[in-house]
């Protein structure tokens, strides 16, 4: 037997319904996956996300994404491959010529 429960990622954001399955050691006592709430998430609109509080859904409005910040992030997370942007490029154009 199982019950659905609803699985969020590490910042809350609501994902997708899943199932807990019954212990086969303990009848009546369920094992939940990492992240997950019996609660239902609200309803939403588009341009909201339902996030887990840690208590309870809230709905947040979506901010839109300036694709600059994220060729941003990800330079920032990844400084080799800006190292190589603004050297190794260079180079080849170099070569090429």
């Amino acid at each position: 037997m199982s019950k659905t429960v609803y699985q969020f990622d590490d910042n809350g954001v609501y994902l997708f319904p899943v199932e807990a399955d019954e212990s086969p050691l303990e009848p009546g006592v369920y094992l939940f996956p990492r992240n997950t709430t019996e609660t239902e998430p609200p309803k939403i609109d588009q341009g909201e996300t339902a996030v887990w509080s840690g208590t309870a859904w809230q709905v947040v409005k979506n901010q839109p994404i300036d694709p600059a910040d994220v060729i941003i992030d990800f330079f920032a997370a990844n400084p080799d491959v800006w190292n190589y942007v603004c050297n190794g490029v260079k180079t080849k154009t170099q070569i090429i010529k």
